[in-house]
């Protein structure tokens, strides 16, 4: 009897532990083959029948995108210009379902691959935007610009699978544009982390100095403290305003 139990036990285990899938925060792991629609897991374990079923792979969550406009592109006033900008867009998984689109564009594609797909697009959105402001409006008024891409772009991400919406920090609100970072001994996912990333290099060369650096780390710890008050941003948007008056990128505007 002893030999005929071992056996399916041993048997049991292997079909377990061939079928055991697990899935990271940030990788959706869709199981199709016995059912119409997908499985999808996502932050937790599951089984698939193996030989009968398979598992593929989606990244989710939200990708930071350093989006930049390949060649000079003319704007509404014929005045060629190369914008850097950063985005961060998300890939959602809602009510454990993924769409059929997002499956078509991205399964089984590398982090990096994706991020390639998504930068194509908002560059096109980049440049379509610029071309319909003149160099002014782009200079002076960066909210109404940024808020023209996003809005421009947002059907492109749904095409693409991804969600509408394209994130941003808070900081961003308030003019300020940083992104996110890892920092040493990250306990966080990539799509979370715990820092942020600030060019001062650029600062420096606009002509800021210690005194304008004081002042804006004291902005930023007053927006991390309180990300969701409208005052406290509406206050932060309107220093950050007075810093870049006294260091103009065109003054001749």
């Amino acid at each position: 009897m002893l030999y005929i139990i071992i056996p399916i036990v041993v048997l049991l285990l292997i079909f377990l532990f061939a079928g055991y899938v697990k899935a990271p925060p940030n990788k959706a792991a869709i199981i199709t083959g016995l059912s119409k629609n997908p499985r999808v897991l996502l932050g937790k374990s599951g089984f698939k029948v193996p030989f009968f079923e398979r598992v593929d792979w989606l990244e989710v969550g939200q990708i930071n995108i350093n989006v930049v406009t390949e060649d000079y592109i003319p704007t509404k006033d014929f005045i060629n210009i190369k914008v850097d900008a950063i985005a961060q867009v998300a890939m959602e998984v809602s009510n454990n379902q993924v769409s059929a689109v997002a499956m078509r564009n991205f399964l089984n594609r590398k982090a990096d691959d994706v991020r390639s797909m998504i930068t194509e697009s908002l560059q096109g959105n980049l440049r379509e935007i610029i071309g319909t402001m003149d160099l002014k409006s782009i200079c002076q008024d960066k909210a109404k610009f940024s808020q023209e891409v996003k809005q421009n772009a947002e059907q492109d991400m749904k095409e693409l699978g991804i969600n509408g919406k394209i994130a941003q920090f808070a900081l961003d609100d308030v003019g300020i544009t940083c992104n996110r970072n890892t920092i040493p001994f990250e306990t966080l996912s990539p799509f979370t982390t715990s820092g942020i990333r600030l060019g001062s290099p650029a600062l420096t060369t606009r002509g800021l100095k210690e005194s304008d650096f004081v002042e804006l780390a004291d902005i930023i710890a007053e927006v991390v403290k309180a990300p969701e008050d409208e005052n406290v941003k509406k206050d932060a948007a309107a220093r950050v305003h007075t810093l870049c008056a006294k260091y103009p990128l065109y003054p001749e505007l």
